[in-house]
């Protein structure tokens, strides 16, 4: 304004504004073992963003949410931004084949843009949620900003009041019919692994773990949920890759290693939901154990308690 002003001839020199001292430098490093201790807790749709931002530095909300798959040249192996794109206005290169963690997460996510394209889908964005619109940012539907896998996906509200109220056989019954429900609708992707598939194996395994919360406690069913998307996304990654690798004519070395990779991550993904399971059919039988259990007099036998 000052300048605007000597301009216009309304001052005759600039102004001395004294500048106060400012104390914001950056402090520490976010350390390897932090960072895998994060990713592992973020929703499945979050950790490629985040490993891209790990190796790359580039900022999240401007310029890794909204990046587009025609600024990624994969046959080099190179993404860039745009010269007026970035904060400074200048362009950005990056090389990721060098780079094995990076490579693998482009590699996921263009899988997973080919699985939409074989369904009638064109996805740009290099980052999509799973309703194929763009991320917009680590917020999640309800408002609250909570991105991990394993934490709950409602407040406590009408629905958890109801099921607090409900009796006790109508309880066990309804879940017994939730895990059925969610092992015919896992059975079901395993077959045939595609985004309806998925949805349905994922509302059902939602469901479930909703009923289960009060029974067995928050921490034990939320991290079955999260290990048995795991599971899931483990599938979709070797699927993807293999219908990407049967339109080649030669496959290498690298490709080769690729699918052992990942049929070894499913199988790894396959027995920690074999014990997740193991762990949860113990916690029911305590929680069934103590709810025949004769009640006190006066006692609210409404609902198991959880363990």
């Amino acid at each position: 304004m000052a300048i605007l002003a000597i301009q216009a001839g309304k001052l005759l020199h600039r102004l001395h504004i004294p500048m106060l001292r400012e104390d914001n430098v950056r402090q520490g490093f976010f350390e390897r073992d932090q960072f895998e201790d994060v990713r592992r807790h973020l929703a499945p749709q979050l950790r490629g963003i985040v490993t891209f931002a790990y190796y790359t530095g580039w900022r999240v909300t401007s310029e890794i949410l909204p990046l587009e798959w025609n600024r990624v040249n994969r046959t080099v192996g190179t993404v860039r931004l745009e010269p007026g794109t970035t904060k400074n206005r200048r362009g950005r290169l990056i090389k990721f084949n060098d780079l094995v963690e990076l490579r693998q997460t482009m590699h996921d996510q263009w899988a997973m843009h080919e699985a939409l394209r074989r369904e009638g889908i064109i996805c740009p964005w290099v980052f999509p949620r799973k309703n194929r619109k763009p991320i917009k940012g680590f917020q999640r539907d309800d408002g609250s900003r909570s991105t991990c896998a394993c934490a709950p996906r409602h407040r406590t509200g009408r629905r958890e009041q109801r099921g607090a109220r409900m009796s006790r056989d109508e309880l066990w019954r309804g879940l017994a019919e939730a895990a059925d429900a969610t092992q015919d609708a896992v059975e079901a992707f395993k077959r045939e692994s595609t985004l309806q598939t998925r949805a349905d194996a994922d509302a059902a395994c939602h469901d479930y773990v909703q009923r289960l919360a009060p029974v067995v406690g928050e921490v034990t069913a939320f991290r079955y949920e999260a290990i048995l998307r795991d599971f899931q996304d483990a599938i979709d990654r070797l699927d993807a890759t293999n219908a990407t690798l049967a339109g080649l004519a030669y496959l290498d070395e690298a490709d080769r290693t690729l699918v052992r990779r990942l049929t070894d991550e499913l199988a790894t993904a396959q027995r920690a939901v074999d014990a997740a399971e193991a762990d949860l059919a113990d916690a029911l039988e305590r929680a069934l154990a103590r709810d025949n259990e004769p009640a006190e007099p006066g006692g609210d036998r409404s609902a198991p308690p959880a363990a």
